[in-house]
């Protein structure tokens, strides 16, 4: 990793996602537009797994003078309790840079779907009684923290199949692999916009105002709805945080 910062001279944007996916073409698109105003080469690394605790790991063994950046995500705030031994405290060893962008969280299910609302998927789901899977992004992933919770509300047993990254999810749920994916709809849009899945949104999204949200109830279905209401998957970009005020003045120059 070092041989590929000193070699370019520039910036290394390190991902926690897999090639790919919209989150890595965002990635790679801020990197074009970094690299014309700093008139350096911003080189995007992929470094996957462990719940970006791999990425992140690979951006804090960097020097911090800011030519390292982490296209961090709300895992890297969740970690901590998703894994009590990693090796780092994302408050601590992180500074904040920029927002890239937040995306609400929505149930995208395979095209020969039989129900048409999230009432008809707790029926179903409660029906097979443990046999039915759903796919998501990745382990402690927001979208899979946000399907436990929707278990835990409406009293369902769906089986978690976890993939790597929303790219093989999408893949795997317009296949009809799985018949339930949790995801974001910045993820998902490709599929949805062709009309290849259907989705479920638990909250109307301002920059879609058409989304289709969950049909209201005092049943637990929509209870679920509600409690999810405003859950959102983000991305920043970060990068570690120097040990004094005087590296922060010095690397931010």
């Amino acid at each position: 990793m070092e041989g590929i910062v000193e070699r370019y001279q520039g910036v290394l944007l390190a991902q926690v996602v897999p090639a790919g996916g919209p989150s890595d073409t965002t990635a790679r698109s801020i990197a074009d537009g970094l690299a014309k105003v700093l008139g350096q080469p911003v080189v995007v690394e992929n470094r996957p797994g462990a719940g970006a605790i791999i990425g992140s790991e690979v951006v804090l063994a960097q020097p911090a003078d800011g030519h390292t950046l982490l296209m961090a995500s709300n895992m890297v705030s969740t970690g901590k309790w998703l894994y009590p031994t990693m090796s780092f405290h994302p408050l601590r060893d992180f500074r904040a840079v920029a927002g890239v962008f937040r995306s609400p969280h929505q149930v995208v299910v395979t095209p020969n779907f039989q129900g048409k609302t999230i009432q008809d998927l707790v029926a179903m789901a409660k029906q097979q009684d443990g046999k039915m899977t759903y796919g998501s992004g990745g382990m402690g992933t927001m979208p899979h923290l946000g399907a436990e919770r929707f278990k835990q509300v409406t009293g369902v047993n769906l089986m978690h199949i976890p993939y790597r990254g929303s790219a093989p999810a999408n893949t795997a749920v317009l296949a009809g692999e799985v018949p339930v994916h949790f995801d974001i709809e910045f993820s998902a849009q490709s599929l949805l916009k062709a009309g290849a899945c259907a989705r479920w949104a638990s909250r109307r999204c301002s920059v879609r105002p058409r989304s289709p949200t969950c049909p209201r109830s005092t049943n637990r279905a929509s209870r679920a709805s509600s409690s999810t209401r405003g859950s959102a998957s983000w991305r920043a970009a970060a990068r570690r945080r120097p040990s004094s005020p005087s590296s922060i003045r010095r690397s931010t120059r």
